[in-house]
């Protein structure tokens, strides 16, 4: 699956704009392979199975195609297929003892299956349809395949790096060395890639000048020390009415796809906004973009775009791609990990609680058609491309060093252990308890 192709589907369904791609300056539309759209229907067949991830914007190589529809055997189709229609219905009575129930027969169903990638695959399924439980719980057995990976001089290195993602949540300092060993020695010329981890892991011990000092930019730009010394307030997109204000004493607000015309909302200071590559696309369809850049003080972009070599106030964010932790950063984490790298000593966190409240954007973004339930709707583009249980971790390990603040309800999500984590997830998509 390409990026291209899901934005192409998320454009279109969520904004009408299916012309995105000629304003990038591509004469056709860039399916990479994908000859069509799948829709947002629950078609729970063995093949909509696999679809679902497609559509969910996985970077699936044709091998991990094959590999996944061979692994749903009809037998493992039907054990999730039987489960989303009930969850479609709303029908189970009790959440939890149904989803720990099921994992316990995917386990024993898959049982022949020791790919890490695949059993995140099916994670990932499971998040789809708003099965969080289960989805955490197959999770776990992604981490066993990587608990049994030995290091030595023939591990590869996917592998290596398998075993460092896992050892960052785990906070396992012997699985991390010899991980790091492993990659010195047999992969030393993944230069870049070393200097990554090893600043990534400064950061994870609250050291923030070695993790600035040695980390490997890609493209530096006029704003690389914007935040030094600097106040930062990173505003979650759908404040809650009950938003405790941790501080309003702050020199900067970033908050997240900022809309022309309403920057005047975000009082204190000077004002950035973090964009993604949907949004952005959104705003160059319309026209909108150079009236956002000029209400800004800072606009931070993932992805390269012409405008930045346009304007000093545009800021391209340093890519992690997915190899810090499992996929990519998400927008409250990528915004800390950014805000840090270009100074920022302390960070506050305001409106930002990991999805567990049901309004978890602004009330205009994201609003797909169809028969899903309001949050799930909203989190499917979420989970599907970032992590939420790695990027806890490290939210988690700043609080604890003190570099990141947080308002009553960030600090009680992240207090929550991963299994009621999930749990809150669920109940957000279902509407039901456990």
């Amino acid at each position: 699956m390409n990026y291209h192709a899901y934005s192409n589907w998320y454009m279109g369904q969520t904004w009408g704009l299916t012309n995105w791609y000629q304003k990038e300056g591509h004469k056709t539309l860039p399916l990479f392979g994908i000859q069509k759209h799948v829709a947002t229907d629950l078609r729970l067949t063995k093949q909509s199975l696999v679809s679902s991830l497609v559509l969910g914007g996985e970077y699936l190589t044709q091998l991990q195609q094959q590999l996944l529809t061979t692994l749903l055997t009809q037998q493992g189709a039907l054990l999730f297929t039987d489960y989303f229609t009930q969850l479609k219905s709303n029908s189970i009575v009790n959440l939890v003892s149904k989803e720990v129930s099921l994992s316990k027969q995917i386990t024993e169903t898959f049982q022949v299956c020791h790919k890490t990638e695949l059993w995140l695959m099916l994670a990932d399924l499971c998040y789809w349809h708003g099965a969080f439980i289960l989805g955490y719980s197959i999770r776990q057995r992604a981490k066993q395949c990587v608990d049994a990976i030995e290091i030595n001089q023939k591990t590869t290195l996917s592998d290596c790096l398998n075993v460092l993602l896992w050892s960052y949540e785990n906070g396992s300092q012997l699985k991390q060395s010899a991980a790091m060993a492993c990659l010195r020695s047999n992969h030393g010329e993944q230069t870049v890639l070393i200097q990554q981890h090893e600043s990534f892991q400064a950061l994870l011990v609250g050291d923030l000048a070695t993790f600035r000092a040695n980390w490997p930019v890609i493209k530096r730009t006029t704003q690389h020390d914007a935040f030094k010394q600097q106040r930062i307030r990173i505003k979650g997109p759908a404040t809650r009415a009950d938003a405790e204000q941790v501080c309003n004493d702050v020199d900067w607000t970033l908050s997240f796809n900022v809309q022309p015309g309403t920057h005047n909302q975000y009082a204190n200071g000077k004002l950035a906004s973090l964009y993604n590559a949907h949004d952005w696309r959104r705003l160059a369809a319309l026209g909108l973009k150079n009236k956002v850049i000029n209400e800004l003080d800072l606009c931070m972009l993932r992805r390269d775009v012409p405008e930045l070599a346009q304007f000093d106030t545009m800021h391209l964010c340093q890519p992690t791609n997915g190899l810090l932790m499992q996929k990519s950063l998400n927008a409250a984490p990528a915004a800390l990990f950014e805000c840090i790298l270009l100074g920022a000593d302390v960070i506050q966190f305001e409106g930002i609680d990991f999805f567990t409240t049901a309004q978890m954007h602004r009330t205009d973004y994201r609003e797909q058609p169809g028969q899903l339930s309001p949050f799930l709707n909203k989190i499917r583009p979420v989970i599907i491309n970032h992590d939420v249980f790695s990027q806890r971790y490290m939210c988690q390990k700043l609080q604890q060093f003190g570099v990141l603040a947080l308002d009553k309800a960030g600090s009680t999500a992240l207090a929550l252990s991963d299994y009621d984590y999930a749990k809150k997830l669920s109940e957000n998509c279902q509407g039901v308890k456990g």
